[in-house]
């Protein structure tokens, strides 16, 4: 009976990890990376190699990189029309479902330092970005040429599974 329970609390603990573990997405340009990564166990980049795109996979220390090239093409396969069919209610709940699992995404951090290499257009836009300008988004305007975005998006199955499942 013991084992029993023992089994109970690993298989609560590791679904409560799983659902509060944070999903973050990253997009730094001027580290060129473009990456989603799951705290401790997993993450996800995108890799170019000599001209040819990939995704870097790194799971639980496992590391591999999938190149993307071109295979030939299979043989025609004559498609099957498919009985699946969703109810119209269905339909009509999922732009409001997909909206709310967009609103549990939270900005941990935005910076963009653009220049439209306009200088009118620059000095215009310069107090534009001073009034947008928050401590966890950040909009500047360089008169150098330079472009930099970061940006970092947080989320977790928690609140992705509340949005989709209570709306």
């Amino acid at each position: 009976m013991m084992v029993f329970y023992c089994i109970i609390f690993l298989f609560l603990a590791v679904l409560s990890f799983l659902l509060w573990t944070p999903i973050l997405f990253e997009i730094d340009s001027s580290r060129k990376l473009l990456q989603i990564r799951i705290r401790g166990i997993a993450s996800a980049r995108l890799v170019i190699i000599e001209s040819k795109i990939g995704i870097g996979l790194n799971v639980f220390g496992w590391q591999k990189i999938i190149l993307a090239g071109r295979k030939e093409k299979p043989k025609e396969v004559k498609e099957k029309k498919s009985n699946f069919h969703l109810k119209r209610s269905t339909l009509k709940k999922m732009p409001r479902k997909i909206r709310s699992v967009l609103r549990s995404f939270r900005v941990q951090e935005f910076y963009l330092n653009i220049d439209t290499d306009d200088y009118a257009t620059d000095a215009l836009l310069y107090p534009v970005a001073v009034m947008f300008s928050r401590p966890n988004r950040q909009l500047s305007i360089n008169f150098l040429g330079e472009v930099e975005l970061r940006l970092q998006i947080q989320n977790n199955l928690q609140r992705m599974l509340r949005a989709y499942l209570f709306t």
